[in-house]
């Protein structure tokens, strides 16, 4: 060993010459990373950064006239006819300067428009966004990444056991190139006009209004890419920051008009825009329920936001039907209340001495580091006099939902796509009303009082399963509709089979609804069950239960978004013997 150093020390270090690599893409070199060399651009580059500065090129060659006169030709074919009028409002002449643009554009008409509502009906893409796209550039190129992005479709697991069912990232196509390299070309477009704006000091009111406007679409626009993406924790950045300037605009203009006209029930607050000839009901809706997804996921915002925002729309509350008469209003109404509600309880997370109890550390995998969070379906309220007054004031808002609700319900034909709608808004205010009770029962034992409601949500859940909806492959919707709910109860309750139902549901389904993704919440909702099942045992009536102490809640989540891995810890409510934590870990892909 001795002579072995001092050779090392006499003698100078040769290092081993190897060959540099000549056919990296020019980002990767600049920043000194392997490329996986993939032509036309590098996919890492792409997925990470969303740009690829190319490779450096040969001598360049005259291109065949035949290839440009085909470019110059190229021209969108929409058919003469629709079935669906919005979709007739689009301007057919919009210039494409590739095949592949014009193809990603038809294929985001044709086959994404449909699933972006869920079983809900709207205009916002069907008719708001596609007309935008006639006048703004950069919305036709990021609609064309978005529907070639679509078409490309997941790549499923393979070697599961029969039953299960789960998701191994996306295919890597030519269109999945094209789809990614269009994006990078369209956010920097974006960027630029964007910027345009903000740079302007004559504008008038009015214009300034219209260029936000513009602004909230291509929101939208990159939170729906990068959810097709699986880039679930990015979009909800961009949500949070849609949602931030929306609200600001929204504060100024109803404080400009306090009484809205009684006649126009979508002009209440809470329901609609003020003005909706410069931003419309539509965009006012989709940003309210990118809160709530917000709120159901990772909510990361400051608690001033909660504390003014779970008192939107009292007066509207107030004044709402005794009976519904579509369900339109029945939905605005609820997702109201449903804002109201979970505003609540992020606020009162925030007061309550229990919230150390329930926070949990979450690396989104943004560079920023881990960030502490209270998940609204963990929250333990203390029982302040005061708090409970406002918990019983929210409490009531969801029953008189339910009292208006439920006439309009039993007229409407089971089955039909007005009642799977229905069927979803139900599930929605059921699971949220279990939310709402939960935040000031005393353990997680008072939950397996609700196993009636469980199994109503997963029975109905069950039946708009069946909807036409469901059956188109690799199924892609902006707002969330029975996702959630039934992840609510997979994770809630701990009755063997109704769990084991609603996990089977989440696989049927396969879809992904905004931030939620059925497979995935499917995979971690079957290993918690597994863990806390590792220590079941029968109570005093001879039925199978799981004590309070080996319940276990997930106390720290670390996302790859380059790998698309989650790596998930939970923990037993209970201590060992020696008193140390009881914690598992597992790895999520998706």
């Amino acid at each position: 060993m001795g002579d072995k150093s001092t050779s090392t020390e006499t003698k100078p270090r040769i290092r081993v010459g190897h060959s540099k690599a000549k056919g990296g893409c020019t980002t990767c070199k600049a920043r000194h990373v392997k490329c996986d060399e993939t032509k036309p651009a590098c996919l890492r580059c792409l997925n990470f950064w969303g740009r690829c500065e190319g490779y450096a090129a040969p001598k360049k060659r005259a291109r065949p006239r035949q290839a440009l006169s085909f470019i110059e030709r190229s021209r969108p074919l929409l058919p003469r006819s629709s079935a669906n009028p919005a979709r007739d409002t689009l301007i057919t002449t919009a210039p494409f300067k590739t095949a592949d643009e014009h193809q990603g554009f038809q294929s985001f008409v044709t086959h994404t428009v449909p699933q972006l509502p869920g079983v809900f009906s709207s205009s916002l893409w069907s008719k708001i966004i596609l007309q935008a796209s006639n006048s703004e550039p950069f919305v036709r190129d990021t609609l064309s990444a978005i529907g070639a992005l679509s078409s490309c479709g997941r790549k499923w697991a393979k070697n599961l056991p029969a039953g299960k069912k789960s998701t191994d990232g996306i295919q890597v196509t030519p269109q999945y190139r094209f789809a990614l390299q269009q994006y990078g070309n369209a956010v920097n477009r974006m960027r630029k006009k964007l910027a345009s704006y903000a740079n302007r000091t004559d504008s008038s009111q009015e214009t300034k209004d219209r260029n936000l406007r513009t602004a909230l679409i291509a929101c939208l626009l990159v939170i729906c890419f990068e959810g097709l993406q699986g880039n679930y924790f990015q979009g909800l950045q961009h949500a949070s920051s849609g949602h931030a300037i929306l609200h600001e605009w929204l504060s100024e203009h109803q404080a400009l008009e306090p009484n809205p006209p009684s006649s126009s029930s979508i002009a209440k607050p809470g329901l609609g825009s003020p003005q909706p000839h410069l931003i419309e009901d539509e965009l006012i809706h989709v940003f309210s329920r990118l809160d709530l997804q917000i709120m159901s996921f990772v909510d990361a915002r400051p608690p001033s936001l909660h504390s003014k925002l779970k008192s939107e729309g009292t007066s509207t509350i107030a004044n709402m039907p005794n009976s519904f008469t579509s369900l339109t209003s029945a939905r605005l109404y609820w997702e109201l209340i449903q804002r109201r509600t979970s505003h609540f309880i992020g606020d009162a997370a925030t007061r309550t001495s229990l919230r150390q109890d329930v926070d949990m550390n979450i690396d989104m995998g943004l560079g920023s580091g881990p960030v502490a969070v209270t998940p609204e379906s963990e929250v333990r309220l203390s029982s302040h006099p005061a708090l409970m007054t406002e918990y019983h004031s929210y409490a009531s808002e969801i029953s008189s939902w339910f009292t208006s609700f439920l006439p309009f319900y039993s007229t409407l034909q089971t089955g039909s796509r007005t009642w799977n709608a229905a069927s979803t808004l139900k599930i929605q205010a059921l699971s949220h009303q279990i939310l709402l009770h939960s935040s000031i029962l005393a353990d997680e034992w008072s939950l397996d009082h609700f196993i009636p409601d469980f199994r109503t949500i997963v029975s109905l859940g069950n039946l708009i399963s069946t909807d036409p909806l469901f059956s188109t492959p690799h199924l892609f919707s902006f707002d969330t509709g029975l996702v959630n709910p039934i992840r609510l109860v997979s994770k809630w309750c701990r009755e063997p089979s109704i769990r084991r139902d609603s996990i089977a549901l989440l696989r049927k389904v396969a879809c992904r609804e905004g931030v939620w993704d059925a497979l995935t919440m499917a995979s971690v909702s079957e290993w918690m069950m597994e863990v806390e099942e590792e220590r079941m045992t029968w109570d005093e009536e001879g039925e199978w239960c799981i004590r309070k102490e080996d319940r276990v809640r997930t106390t720290n989540i670390v996302i790859d978004s380059l790998e698309r891995t989650a790596t998930v810890t939970c923990e037993r409510l209970g201590r060992r013997e020696d008193r140390s934590k009881d914690e598992r870990e597992t790895v999520i892909k998706w």
